[in-house]
């Protein structure tokens, strides 16, 4: 075989295993930034000190798109031991006006802070979904190509 068969045959491979290449790359990008908020998260909540913050008010997000949904995002303010304010917003329709939300805040860093909810928050289902599906497309196009061959 010549070298340019032999490169022929590799680009051949190269275009067949696109697919695979993409989801791989996709699906290794998603893996680093949930591991990074994950630990990051995890650092807070290891290092961090506790204070209690107020919703002060619900802001709007509005889409463009006239088939999505506008929604109202809490907008919490909290406390720092030596007396500075800082605001974090939380998930959609978490709260209302008024709910006292526990706050995990890093003392190095007093504006990086997590709400410290009990349980899974809504964020970390849809990653770990996301992270399902797309482990399951990647065994899926493996396969169809263990059965092309």
């Amino acid at each position: 075989m010549s070298l340019i068969d032999n490169h022929n045959v590799i680009i051949k491979k190269m275009k067949k295993n696109t697919g695979i290449n993409f989801a791989l790359i996709f699906f290794g990008i998603a893996t680093i930034l949930l591991s990074y908020t994950t630990i990051s998260s995890g650092l807070i909540k290891k290092n961090g000190i506790e204070t209690e913050g107020i919703v002060i008010h619900l802001k709007d997000r509005l889409y463009p798109n006239k088939y999505f949904y506008n929604s109202k995002i809490p907008i919490v303010i909290y406390f720092t031991k030596d007396g500075k304010s800082f605001d974090i917003e939380d998930c959609e329709y978490c709260h209302k006006i008024g709910d006292r939300v526990p706050i995990i805040y890093d003392p190095k860093n007093p504006q990086n802070a997590i709400i410290n909810t009990k349980g899974y928050k809504r964020n970390e289902i849809y990653y770990a979904l996301g992270f399902l599906f797309f482990f399951l497309f990647f065994l899926y196009l493996k396969r169809k190509e263990t059965l092309s061959r």
